[in-house]
């Protein structure tokens, strides 16, 4: 008797667990030669904790909270996110690490973005109630329909960006200019890096013993 062909990992994702709905989303590959990831997003109803303080004075029964958020996930991406499903956030608000910020020890940021923690949560407030209700019917339907990623990561969202290979390329050349130059000009997300990389140096020398 012939063994029943296994279905592919992303068929076997489930549709809840412990009261989490299971949104899977494919995440764009960075570069022709890679192929995109699934990633899992739970989600459930916000349960406000039973002692202060609170992540969000909103009304829970209309906040979402999502656990498991892209690293590079930002304000306007979680809405394009859930705009997708039929329901507009009001707003999001991401769980920071107070430690992390503190380890910094003032100095600038290097990346041109705040990055998410991985596994890390955010709350999702909506105008209403039953929008709430329409992301995860939506998504139960969409489910039933689909395996592996029912939606894209970025999809339909301006100006996303990226944290790929594409986010190092140069700026196209300006046609209005007749002036070329042998270096290209760096794209502006490299000014915070070569900013904490200046502010170190200086760091250092000032804290480094004199030589005669």
């Amino acid at each position: 008797m012939k063994r029943k062909k296994e279905s592919s990992s992303s068929s076997n994702i489930c549709t809840t667990i412990n009261g989490f709905t299971l949104l899977p989303i494919v995440l764009p590959s960075p570069h022709p030669s890679v192929s995109p990831a699934t990633h899992i997003l739970y989600l459930r109803r916000h349960e406000p904790a039973p002692v202060p303080p609170a992540i969000t004075s909103a009304d829970p029964s209309r906040v979402l909270f999502v656990v498991n958020v892209p690293v590079d996930a930002t304000r306007e991406l979680l809405r394009g996110l859930f705009a997708s499903f039929g329901a507009r956030a009001e707003d999001v608000t991401f769980a920071r690490d107070e430690r992390q910020e503190e380890a910094s020890g003032g100095l600038p940021y290097t990346w041109d973005r705040r990055l998410c923690l991985t596994g890390g949560t955010a709350h999702v407030v909506f105008p209403e109630e039953r929008d709430v209700d329409t992301v995860l019917k939506t998504i139960g339907k969409l489910r039933r329909r689909t395996t592996g990623g029912i939606v894209t990561w970025g999809e339909g969202v301006a100006n996303a960006g990226t944290l790929g290979f594409q986010r190092n390329n140069p700026p196209p050349p300006d046609p209005s200019t007749t002036t070329t130059t042998r270096y290209p000009v760096l794209p502006p997300r490299f000014t915070p890096s070569a900013n904490f990389l200046h502010i170190l140096t200086s760091c250092y020398q000032a804290t480094s013993p004199t030589t005669n």
